[in-house]
This record gives C-alpha cells, structure tokens and sequence, in this order.
C-alpha cells in the first residue's frame, strides 16, 4: 500500500517511533503537571516548541540524512519510515 518493503528493520521502527511520542508525551505532561501545581489548569503552548519540536526535528534530520547514503538496503526504507513516524508525532504534539 505505501511502497516500503515489510522486512524487521521496518517492524523495529514502530516501537522507536512509538518511544519518541511517548517521550514528547512525557514532556507535555510535565509541564502541564507543574503549570497544574501553579493554579493554571492548561498547557503552555511554547511547550511544543521549546522540548517536543527541537528533539524531535534532529532525530528526523539524522534519520533523513541517513536515506541519502551511498549503501541502498533495508535502511533507506528504515529512514524513511523512522523521518515519517517522528514528524506524525511532532504533529500530534503541535496540534
């Protein structure tokens, strides 16, 4: 359906991805939890952008940079399947 290749490289990347959310998620919570203790019952916006956003564009920037190696094998669909994970779990965080 998507063009990439089902091989274990592929099917490793979900729980990396998974743990990337889970770690932006913790993240968001945090804050939301000392902004809670503060009286404020939401989450700063900023959030997103100052923890979540930065981590989670150099781990797509490693793993993007990594498709365009010289070796073509079962990472290049990793890559792109790892840069595509992360970059729907920094939209869910932003949004």
């Amino acid at each position: 359906m998507s063009g990439l290749a089902l091989n274990p490289a592929n099917i490793i990347a979900l729980p990396l991805v998974l743990g990337v959310g889970v770690d932006n998620g913790v993240h968001i919570l945090h804050d939301y939890l000392i902004r809670r203790q503060e009286g404020l019952r939401s989450v700063s916006y900023p959030i997103a952008a100052r923890r979540a956003g930065p981590r989670g564009l150099t781990t797509m920037i490693g793993f993007g940079t990594l498709m365009f190696s010289s070796q073509r094998g079962p990472w290049r669909d990793w890559d792109l399947c790892l840069t595509l994970g992360v970059g729907c779990c920094l939209v869910g965080v932003a949004g």
